[in-house]
């Protein structure tokens, strides 16, 4: 293999072609396929130590539980509030925890419709957030906490158009 082609697993540090790679969505490196899996909470492709035996990334539902993340700030929740769509409700609040690089940032957030306590549904994603995008990764997953169970995935939904999410990259 000619070495301008060639790619370095940003994991295990193996050369493949391209063909044999993969970015993980999370790391936002390049990975061989066998080293990546697809997260069954967003659909996104994970480096397979962040994936659970559920293969759900690991920081989002750890998050979707309640057991990792800090609270988001108030200009963390408003950029977090961009992505939501209105569909689910009004952000009430969000917990966060950035991948080890620090360009994907996985989002756990509380949304309510009207006032009645079982209108209240969880949300995980992940957003890209670096200097130059801004945007959902994959799919939202959409459900509900059970003091039982912890949180219970109920639905997945497509994030809202890129032109509404990004404002700011699109020059306006």
């Amino acid at each position: 293999m000619l070495p301008k082609v060639a790619i370095r697993s940003g994991r295990s540090g193996l050369i493949c072609h391209p063909d044999e790679s993969v970015v993980c969505q999370w790391l936002q490196k390049r990975l061989l396929r066998s080293e990546a899996g697809i997260c069954q909470l967003t659909g996104l492709i994970v480096d397979k130590t962040y994936l659970n035996p559920n293969r759900e990334l690991k920081p989002l539902r750890k998050m979707l539980d309640g057991t990792l993340g800090e609270t988001a700030s108030e200009i963390e929740l408003s950029l977090i509030t961009q992505f939501v769509p209105d569909t689910v409700g009004k952000v009430q609040q969000a917990r966060i925890i950035r991948s080890p690089g620090g360009a994907a940032i996985a989002i756990s957030v509380e949304t309510r419709r009207g006032f009645i306590l079982s209108s209240i549904q969880y949300l995980g994603l992940v957003l890209l957030h670096d200097e130059k995008r801004r945007r959902v990764l994959g799919k939202i997953a959409v459900g509900k906490w059970s003091p039982s169970y912890g949180w219970i995935q109920e639905s997945q939904i497509l994030p809202i158009p890129r032109a509404k999410q990004d404002p700011e990259v699109s020059g306006h």
